[in-house]
């Protein structure tokens, strides 16, 4: 079957160090604004000034009023730039903002700290290693990239994947299993916060008497379902143990005051039960352990490409293009190592750019 795997990357935006929060913005609005007054208090004086030389009918010092009313001008440009760029961070929800490319996002690196940056999402197929998606987004994680990646994948190859790989970045529980049960894509992507599994009781759902059954052989029945929780913001089923009191493991499972305990089971619970089961078999620990040679030396070879100055182009539709080229050049040296050298031949010799222009 096919298997793909993502991953993302951050790729520093073409931009200065210069991105400005809210606070500094409205420091430079302020400072430009007193600049202005002090210009239209020169253009004042260049007035009187005027006046003053046609009585003496003499030439005064300093810049005249053409020169003054550029500067004026300039300023009211550089106010209204401002400006537009406090809406703009005010709308994107983030802490500060690049002004040569508002499209960028503070992003740590791994070695230089923060600085402006772009997010690469790569997919990249197992059995050739060709990049399959690649999209730029500003998100500084990948937490939420696992749907518009699989939706990406599907797009480009008109079917989903069989199977979808992914590090711990992209869990998202909720996201997985609207993958896995909308379409035919299994995921294997390991839990950042899998639960514990050593505790001295463990609990075993028997979906046939909705009843559960602990470790020590006893029974916890139904008590109340689909009840919200506020503090989680979620709704949980509760059980309750019907033999609890005589166990011998009682001081070990529960600390409530009657001797019986209680089950709260999150909706959901279930299937990230058998979700554990699956990433947890020996295929899923394989599958797990194959992602990084997929699609990790991808991104090496990437940066190799790009040099000291990863992005030439600013703003998120230019630099997915900067991206599509570099992706587009990567899959054809390596289909030129895949491919025999008389097929290569051949799909140049029937190449029509006027029928793929027409097709496409």
């Amino acid at each position: 079957g096919q298997r793909v795997a993502i991953d993302g990357t951050k790729l520093k935006a073409y931009t200065g160090w210069d991105a400005p929060d809210e606070e500094r913005l409205d420091k430079r609005i302020e400072r430009s604004r007193q600049q202005l007054r002090e210009w239209m208090n020169k253009l004042d004086r260049n007035d009187a000034l005027e006046d003053a030389r046609k009585l003496l009918d003499g030439q005064p010092e300093g810049m005249g009023e053409p020169e003054i009313m550029e500067k004026i001008a300039g300023l009211h440009e550089q106010i209204e730039a401002l400006e537009a760029a406090k809406a703009r961070l005010r709308a994107s929800k983030a802490k500060r903002l690049s002004l040569s490319d508002p499209g960028a996002r503070l992003m740590r690196a791994p070695h230089s700290g923060k600085q402006p940056s772009y997010n690469l999402q790569a997919a990249v197929d197992n059995k050739y290693k060709m990049i399959v998606a690649a999209r730029m987004t500003n998100d500084p994680t990948d937490f939420e990239q696992l749907i518009p990646m699989h939706k990406a994948i599907w797009t480009q190859l008109g079917h989903v994947p069989d199977e979808l790989l992914a590090d711990t970045g992209y869990t998202d529980l909720g996201d997985v299993k609207q993958i896995q049960t909308e379409t035919a894509t299994r995921c294997y992507i390991p839990e950042n916060d899998a639960p514990v599994t050593n505790r001295p009781v463990q609990f075993t759902y028997q979906p046939e008497t909705d009843r559960y059954r602990c470790s020590a052989g006893r029974w916890l029945e139904p008590k109340s379902k689909g009840r919200y929780r506020k503090s989680k913001d979620a709704y949980v089923d509760t059980y309750r143990g019907t033999s609890c009191r005589d166990c011998p493991m009682q001081s070990e499972c529960t600390s409530a005051a009657d001797g019986v305990r209680n089950l709260t089971v999150f909706h959901g619970a279930r299937w990230r039960a058998g979700y554990a089961r699956q990433i947890g078999s020996r295929y899923g620990q394989a599958r797990i352990k194959e992602r990084k040679g997929i699609v990790e030396h991808v991104f090496g070879t990437l940066k190799h490409w790009m040099g000291q100055i990863p992005l030439k182009l600013r703003g998120l539709r230019k630099v997915q293009t900067e991206i599509n080229l570099y992706a587009a050049g990567y899959n054809i040296k390596r289909y030129a190592n895949l491919a025999p050298t008389r097929e290569l031949i051949e799909e140049v010799a029937s190449w029509n750019p006027i029928r793929t222009a027409v097709t496409a």
